[in-house]
């Protein structure tokens, strides 16, 4: 529909949908500039109460706070120190009596577990297929890896695996394939109109997009953007070498080095990794049993 329309396009009498990165500043705006969620978005969310599916900005904001606490107890804790931790739920009572619902908390801790390990997982599964399947890559990122790597069993730094350039361009393309959630997040502008301006078909175009109504994007089209990721459909990490302000997510390097070295795949094709459809998060085809590996000794 973008091909026949343009950027922007109306996908229902109170939502349209923008195909264009250089917008997502003003869709998904930071700060005090108000976006709520419109509430089609989020019925029939078995987590109507957490951060996540929360509809108006302001009480999403207070919502918001609560994962940056746990972030901060966890830069507190002493490295290869081992002793009980509290629970998620410690933590959710610390937030304000009117939020203390148990449902609400019910949500929080579910949102907390179940979506950043399904995310994280995808993401994993995605990238262990393409490095396992292409030789290449595989070999190009194990020379890089055996640099700063002295014993298989001990993890360089965080730091010196984010100076890795290759591995940063297989983990970022890696993200870039997986895509989070690929389904549209629609957002609200309640306080202005938004302006946008830009090019199609050789000439430009410009739409407002009244205050009230909802806008969104979906990242499965923006990750396979042509005019940004040429033959977006391939795993090229090389892609992202000479792009700037890039950062690896420290727990993916990790996995990344532990693991790759020690497998090869079994009856996995890249069907099994390819977005087919989405239930928010994307869903390889029917019947596909994920990746799968044969683990070797070290």
């Amino acid at each position: 529909m973008h091909e026949e329309y343009g950027p922007i396009i109306r996908i229902n009498p109170n939502e349209v949908h923008c195909n264009d990165i250089k917008f997502v500043d003003e869709i998904y705006a930071t700060s005090s500039r108000r976006r709520n969620k419109p509430l089609h978005s989020v019925r029939g969310s078995i987590h109507s109460e957490s951060e996540f599916d929360t509809t108006d900005h302001d009480l999403h904001k207070i919502r918001l706070e609560l994962p940056k606490r746990l972030h901060n107890i966890q830069n507190e804790i002493d490295a290869g120190i081992i002793r009980d931790q509290p629970t998620v739920f410690e933590y959710l009572l610390q937030l304000n009596p009117d939020e203390k619902k148990h449902l609400n908390l019910l949500d929080e801790a579910a949102i907390l577990t179940n979506a950043g390990a399904g995310t994280t997982t995808w993401t994993l599964a995605v990238i262990t297929y393409h490095v396992l399947s292409k030789p290449d890559i595989l070999s190009r990122l194990t020379k890089e890896l055996n640099q700063v790597v002295d014993d298989p069993l001990v993890l360089p730094s965080f730091s010196t695996l984010e100076s890795l350039p290759y591995l940063q361009g297989v983990v970022q393309e890696g993200l870039r394939l997986s895509y989070g959630a690929a389904g549209r997040s629609p957002r609200v502008p309640t306080d202005e109109d938004l302006l946008y301006r830009g090019e199609w078909k050789k000439g430009t175009v410009q739409y407002v997009i009244p205050r009230g109504y909802a806008i969104g994007m979906s990242s499965y089209l923006t990750h396979h953007d042509e005019s940004v990721f040429p033959d977006s459909h391939s795993f090229i990490p090389e892609r992202w070498l000479d792009s700037q302000n890039r950062k690896v997510l420290d727990r993916i390097a990790a996995l990344t080095l532990r693991v790759f070295p020690q497998m090869q795949l079994f009856e996995t094709t890249e069907e099994d990794v390819v977005c087919d459809y989405d239930l928010l998060a994307p869903m390889p085809k029917d019947g596909s049993k994920g990746v799968r590996v044969i683990g070797k000794t070290v």
